[in-house]
Parts: structure tokens; sequence; C-alpha cells
């Protein structure tokens, strides 16, 4: 079986190089560009040299990308798209590499946070509330694009209970912590936590409340 997979596949390239060769070769060129980026992370040299090479290997990945997907340039828009997206990723959430002016945009601040007094401490010394809360929006619309799925479009129950889950089990974990070190609802992250609870139908707010609730109860913990 396993013979004959390599085959097909074996078959399957050697149709694609002949009917489409750009496309393989620039497949190729995609892979090469990608695994460039690579090179980034874990690095300690100088972080503007790697940016150049991070971003140099995400945009040509891109364009490579695009180009396999000639003639069809939809797809290729959407592959090209998907690219710089995925690779994004990453670089926003676990490195300093994006920077746009002399703004550096990244998950984790590159120097401590100060704490204030008035329920805006970050969740910890590098992330902001503003940051955490944002991304639980974004948490929030992929978990109403699944119940959605389930209720109206007829999805499968799997769908349904994954909404519910980022509707429940997140504002539960998060409402009890700021509770316990006594922070404000949402740590004063009000339009964010509006947004969240026209999304989930109050759902999340109401897990997030009791919780905070329960969590102002209980001994404070030392930080």
């Amino acid at each position: 079986m396993a013979i004959e997979t390599v085959r097909v596949d074996a078959q399957g390239l050697a149709q694609l190089a002949a009917e489409r060769p750009h496309t393989l070769i620039f497949y190729v060129a995609t892979m090469a560009f990608v695994a460039l980026t690579l090179i980034p992370h874990g690095s300690r040299g100088d972080l503007s040299r790697q940016r150049k090479i991070y971003w140099g290997g995400t945009f040509s990945a891109a364009i490579c990308a695009f180009i396999a997907a000639l003639p069809n340039i939809s797809t290729g828009l959407i592959v090209a798209g998907l690219c710089v997206f995925c690779l994004a990723l990453p670089a926003y959430f676990g490195t300093q590499l994006i920077k746009i002016g002399d703004r550096v945009v990244a998950f984790e601040s590159a120097a401590a946070l100060p704490a204030t007094a008035d329920g805006r401490d970050p969740y910890t010394p590098r992330v902001s509330a503003s940051k955490v809360w944002w991304l639980a929006v974004f948490g929030v619309v992929i978990g109403a694009v699944n119940v959605l799925g389930y209720v109206i479009g007829g999805d499968p129950v799997a769908y349904g209970l994954l909404g519910l889950f980022f509707f429940t089990v997140p504002p539960a974990v998060t409402g009890l912590g700021d509770g316990r070190y006594r922070q404000r609802v949402a740590r004063g992250q009000y339009l964010q936590f509006g947004i969240i609870t026209m999304l989930s139908a109050g759902i999340f707010t109401v897990c997030y409340l009791v919780a905070h609730s329960v969590g102002l109860r209980m001994r404070q913990p030392s930080r």
C-alpha cells in the first residue's frame, strides 16, 4: 500500500511538472523561502538584520506562491495572503520582528510594563490587559462562527461544543484570576468586554462575572 501511494504521488508530480512546470518550480521556491524565515527564530544577532531576513523570506514566499497558482489569480491572491498571515502570527506572538515605523508590534512588550492602580495591571510583566482582551474578542468570534454553524448551518454538534467552550471555559478561568487578584471587571477593558458580550449573547459575560465574584471571595494570593 505504501509503495503504491509513493507511485501515485510520483506520477502526480510528473504530470504536474509536464502540464504546469512553473507551479512545481515556484512551489519548491515557496517552501525554500518559508524555511528561510526559521533563521531569525532563537537568534540573538542584530534584530534589524533578523527582520530583513524574516520579512524578505515571508514576502518572497508569498510572491512565489502567487506565481505558482497562475493562471488562477484569485487562488494566487488567497494563497499569498494566507502565506503572509501564517508567518505573521508566530512573529507577533513569539518575537519582536514586526516593526511599523518606529513602533514594534508584538504580543509581549520588549520592556516590562508598569503596573497601575486603576485595575489595568498587565497579565504578565510584558503582556498588557488590552492585548489579552483583544485576543479574547478574536477567540469569541471563532466561537460565535462555530455556534452559528451548528444552530443555523446544520454543522456537526462538535462545532457547537467548540463554540460553547470559547464562551464558557476561558471567561471562567480569567474571571476567577481577576477576582483573586482584586482586579476590576475585565481589568478595565470595557470596550472589548462589551463587544464580547454582544458576540456571545451574554454567555461569556455571565460566566466571567460569576467567576469574578467567586474570585473576590477567595483569599488574595501573593504576586
